[in-house]
């Protein structure tokens, strides 16, 4: 006798896709106030009868990429969909840094959870 475990996968399982292929450049003042939404972005998930995702910003490895947790981002629910709005976590010094580049992931809610970055 052999025993075989097999993995049933749903076909119809893709991952999230962004409502956009590309969010920015976002212009924000250095004056903005902490909490100010600077955008916000949606992704539909892929599967079927499952519209839910989650939304995590990226940490990066320098001050440009959201080390420092400058920004910060909250989900709402709005119309069947799931959106992210990035918000100003801390003061904006411009002199300090000029640009910044976000890296924010979404999943969706499938058996096996498929993500996609923007």
């Amino acid at each position: 006798d052999v025993d075989v475990e097999l993995d049933v996968v749903d076909r119809n399982n893709k991952p999230p896709l962004w409502d956009m292929n590309m969010y920015g450049p976002i212009h924000i003042k250095e004056n903005v106030t902490v909490g100010t939404v600077v955008t916000s972005v949606k992704a539909s998930s892929g599967i079927e009868n499952n519209p839910t995702v989650f939304y995590r910003l990226m940490p990066g490895s320098t001050s440009q990429t959201n080390k420092y947790h400058t920004f910060y981002l909250q989900q709402r629910p709005d119309n069947g969909f799931t959106w992210a709005d990035i918000k100003v976590n801390h003061p904006l010094d411009f002199e300090t840094i000029k640009e910044y580049n976000l890296t924010i992931r979404v999943e969706n809610n499938g058996a096996q959870q498929l993500a996609s970055e923007a």
